[in-house]
């Protein structure tokens, strides 16, 4: 088909934008830290790890050309500009000409102690009981390391936004190949797409943007220490406790040793003291306007405090009153600290006419989302943001958040969406990763709400961007009307867009294998799927796109909510109803990009045999030459297969 001048335009300025991009992999306004970096178009999966010297890998560096080196190697590394580990693949987003990484996990969060932590490159499976040398869910795993001043760009942790963006685009030309038809180009689209007003999400694992998932997880160093000297240490630290003048406080004791600088000396060393009244899981106190006031003293975690002792007090449940014998923790041991806790009784929030909060529906997907009906909630009213939310590996082996407000901007509209969306028109000059967080944002609270207007797409916003260098790179607008087209609950994704659900990715996310059926008293708490009264006609007189693409043409794409989820989102039959096989065929767009057969069949042999790569990855470390190449060659074997089934039995690619 013969593109229009605004088309061959676009492509152009598009083209542009990624070879700056290309041009900059490594802004120096980043910290200094690798992510895992998983092409699924390579075979590449944190699942098909067998040998975990993979994930052994110093994820510091000094020198900038570090990472370039490694990327030489076709390791599955890459340098930090976002903060998360990453998934890529070649599928709708490519047919749509859109960004197509993915975060399957976040690269930071914080211990219970405050302390900023790399959670490492993966696996993003369940990770064996060797992996938790000390305490499952409470000590954090092997291959996990802090993040110290000494590390280049750690600064700008928490002080820059750490975000993708998942836009529902529609494709402006004929650009896509699907895998086997070199000859066929087609624009990709999905149906409906007014039912889905809002178009433009956060694709991140920290609240906001920004800020770090928090952990009831203690670290403690493993690496390089001497295991003796720290046992030692933790020994001298109960002995000087015991010794303390009689009926001391802890504050005391604490401010008496100079416990900042001697607390940090026996971390150092591979002793961490067990936060307990400091510890930075208490909850919130906040303001009618959401406004960050305070924090309660922090709560007891079972595993880390053992606790002598509750009583009735102001503070919430599980608040920590007093320390009756502080502990500490080792790599591979833990001594808990014995505390008095608050029973909880006497606690009453500032906020008591706030509605109860909503649950969300977890039937439907919430791939970062605990699968426990009791855990999260939806933040609407100050009241619902006291408890603090906090994350972890869950059941299924993944990071996500265990309670508290829930924080998924993939399927709910947050008050902060635009404040980062605002920020990123004004990058730095020479890297339009690195958007500020403004100061103005960073001691409150922003709830899920309404979305004011509706998001629309234009051809012209799409090149306005692409020739600015600005992210996201969409061309998604919004349409700002005064109007609220759907209340406040679960904004569904077109199913091509789910992409951790997808058979490829991580199935083990699905609802079905592993969410409870729901709770007979929680079923009036749910919170609805929304209901898009944006008319076809409304959205049509704002879309601006090639003339001939089927997603203008065919009014039939676009639909009227009938306020019924099951009809207005059919894919959610999925989780809701009972689908059959050829329905969900007819529902579900798949691609997969053409690849040339030369390069779907070229052996590892043929990438990795040869010595001068064996010896520059035994430099880096003992072994890794060896899982590397087994990784390979399950990936070989994983692309043709896929690539096989997509060409020769889509039905079955499509069913999975």
């Amino acid at each position: 088909m013969v593109q229009s001048k605004r088309q061959q335009q676009l492509k152009k300025a598009m083209e542009k934008f990624r070879e700056r991009r290309e041009m900059n992999p490594m802004p120096t306004q980043y910290p200094h830290v690798l992510s895992g970096f998983w092409d699924l178009a390579e075979g590449h999966h944190p699942n098909n790890v067998k040998d975990m010297a993979l994930f052994g890998i110093n994820p510091f560096f000094e020198d900038e050309l570090v990472p370039h080196e490694l990327a030489t190697t076709g390791m599955p590394l890459a340098p930090c500009t976002d903060g998360h580990n990453l998934m890529v693949d070649h599928t709708f987003p490519t047919a749509l000409g859109i960004d197509e990484k993915v975060p399957v996990s976040p690269l930071f969060a914080r211990d219970l102690s405050g302390r900023i932590i790399h959670l490492g490159y993966g696996p993003e499976t369940k990770k064996a009981d060797a992996w938790w040398e000390g305490g499952i869910t409470i000590l954090f795993p092997k291959y996990c390391r802090d993040v110290t001043d000494a590390v280049p760009g750690a600064e700008l942790i928490e002080n820059v936004f750490f975000t993708r963006f998942r836009t529902l685009d529609m494709a402006f030309g004929y650009d896509a190949v699907p895998s086997g038809r070199p000859d066929l180009g087609y624009a990709a689209y999905y149906e409906k797409s007014n039912l889905y007003p809002y178009k433009v999400r956060l694709d991140t694992f920290y609240q906001d943007g920004w800020r770090l998932p928090q952990t009831n997880m203690l670290f403690a160093r493993s690496e390089d220490i001497d295991a003796k000297a720290a046992e030692a240490g933790g020994e001298d630290f109960l002995k000087r406790w015991r010794a303390r003048p009689e009926g001391q406080s802890y504050e005391d004791f604490y401010e008496e040793n100079d416990g900042d600088n001697w607390y940090e000396d026996l971390f150092v060393k591979g002793c961490t003291i067990i936060p307990t009244l400091e510890a930075a899981n208490g909850y919130n106190q906040v303001s009618a306007d959401f406004e960050l006031e305070d924090f309660w003293p922090g709560r007891a975690v079972q595993g880390l405090h053992s606790v002598e002792e509750q009583r009735p007090d102001q503070a919430p449940f599980g608040t920590i009153l007093e320390v009756i014998e502080p502990g500490y923790v080792l790599a591979k041991k833990i001594y808990p600290a014995r505390v008095v806790i608050s029973d909880g009784s006497q606690y009453r929030s500032p906020h008591t006419t706030d509605p109860a909060a909503l649950l969300p529906d977890l039937r439907l997907p919430h791939q970062r989302t605990t699968s426990d009906w009791h855990s999260t909630w939806l933040p609407t009213h100050p009241s619902h943001f006291e408890a603090p939310a906090v994350w972890g590996w869950g059941v299924h082996g993944k990071f996500c958040q265990l309670e508290g407000p829930i924080w998924d901007p993939l399927h709910y509209y947050y008050e902060s969406v635009p404040h980062v969306l605002r920020a990123f028109r004004d990058p730095l000059p020479d890297n339009q990763y690195v958007a500020f967080v403004p100061e103005s944002i960073k001691n409150r609270f922003f709830p899920i709400k309404e979305m004011n207007g509706f998001d629309t797409i234009t051809e012209s916003s799409k090149l306005r961007r692409a020739e600015m260098q600005v992210l996201p790179l969409t061309g998604v607008d919004r349409v700002r009307d005064g109007k609220s087209y759907c209340g406040v609950g679960y904004h569904p994704l077109p199913m091509c867009y789910e992409f951790e659900l997808d058979s490829w990715w991580f199935p083990e996310l699905s609802p079905q294998y592993r969410v409870e059926e729901l709770p007979k008293e929680l079923e009036g708490q749910i919170a609805p799927v929304i209901s898009s009264q944006l008319m076809p006609e409304n959205y049509l007189a704002t879309v601006n796109g090639p003339q001939k693409a089927t997603w203008l043409m065919d009014k039939d794409v676009l639909g009227v909510s009938r306020g019924e989820p099951l009809e207005d989102y059919p894919h959610l039959k999925r989780h809701l109803g009972d689908v059959d096989e050829k329905e969900m065929l007819e529902q579900t767009s798949i691609f997969l990009s053409h690849v040339d057969e030369g390069i779907i069949n070229l052996s590892t042999q043929d990438k990795l045999g040869n010595a001068e790569l064996s010896e520059q990855l035994e430099e880096i470390s003992t072994g890794l030459f060896d899982a590397f190449y087994e990784f390979s060659e399950n990936a070989f074997e994983w692309r043709q297969l896929r690539h096989k089934l997509f060409r020769q039995h889509p039905d079955w690619y499509t069913v999975g």
